[in-house]
C-alpha cells in the first residue's frame, strides 16, 4: 500500500519538527515536505506531490483560512487538515468553509493524529474532541433553519447536483471517487436536515449557496 504523502506547515520549529518525527514513525505515512510560512509551503507544493497538508491556522505571513482556500483552488486534490491551539467557533467555521477537511488541536496525541489523517485521506472529516461540541452547535443552527457550515468541496457537489449530474459524472468532474461523492451527499442531506436531493437543492438555493 502506498504511503500517505503529508506536508507540514507550522511556523514553530519545535511543533513543526515534532509533527514530522511523529508522522515519520507511522507505517503508512511519509513526510514529503515541511514549511514555516506560506511562501515556503507553496514553493514546495509546486515541486512535490502531497495528499494532505497539516496546516497551522496562524502563520506569520497570512491567515490559515485564506491559505486553505488558496490550496484548494490551486491543488484541488490535496486535503487540508487544520492544526491549531485555537478552539473558537469563528476560526473553525472559516477553516471548514474554505475547504479544510478537519481540525486538530496541538495537544493531540500521536494516535489521534494518525486517526485523523487516515480518516481525512479516505474522504471523511475529523475534529478533535474539544471541537466536536462547536461542530454540534453549528449543526444545531442548521436544524433551526440557519445556514449550515458547508465546505468548499460540498459547494462543488451542490453545484453539480443542481446541474443534474449523476454520482459518476460528479466523480469524474471533480476527480474524486464515486464513494467520496456519496459520502458528501449523505453529509449534505444531514446538514440540511432533508432526505431527498431535490429538497437539498431547494434549501441550498434559498440560502444563496448555489
Amino acid at each position: 500500500m502506498e504511503a500517505i504523502k503529508i506536508m507540514v506547515c507550522d511556523d514553530h520549529p519545535l511543533i513543526n519538527e515534532g509533527l514530522q518525527k511523529m508522522i515519520a514513525n507511522i507505517d503508512n505515512m511519509a513526510i514529503v515536505g515541511a514549511a514555516q510560512n506560506i511562501s515556503e509551503l507553496f514553493a514546495q507544493l509546486e515541486k512535490q506531490d502531497a495528499d494532505i497538508v497539516l496546516l497551522d491556522v496562524n502563520l506569520p505571513d497570512g491567515d490559515g483560512s485564506d491559505v486553505c482556500a488558496a490550496i484548494k483552488r490551486q491543488f484541488p486534490l490535496i486535503k487540508v487538515l487544520a492544526i491549531s491551539s485555537r478552539d473558537d467557533r469563528s476560526t473553525l467555521v472559516r477553516m471548514v468553509s474554505n475547504g479544510a477537511s478537519g481540525y486538530l488541536l496541538k495537544n493531540a496525541s500521536v494516535d489521534e493524529i494518525e486517526r485523523a489523517i487516515n480518516l481525512v485521506y479516505s474522504g471523511g472529516t475529523y475534529y478533535s474532541r474539544e471541537m466536536q461540541q462547536l461542530v454540534a452547535s453549528v449543526l444545531g443552527d442548521t436544524l433551526r433553519g440557519e445556514q449550515p457550515l458547508v465546505t468548499r468541496r460540498e459547494k462543488d457537489i451542490l453545484r453539480c447536483l443542481k446541474d443534474g449530474l449523476s454520482t459518476q459524472q460528479i466523480a469524474e468532474n471533480l476527480f474524486i471517487s464515486s464513494r467520496t461523492v456519496e459520502t458528501h451527499r449523505k453529509n449534505l442531506l444531514a446538514k440540511f436536515n432533508v432526505n431527498k436531493t431535490i429538497n437539498l437543492i431547494e434549501k441550498a438555493r434559498e440560502m444563496g449557496l448555489i
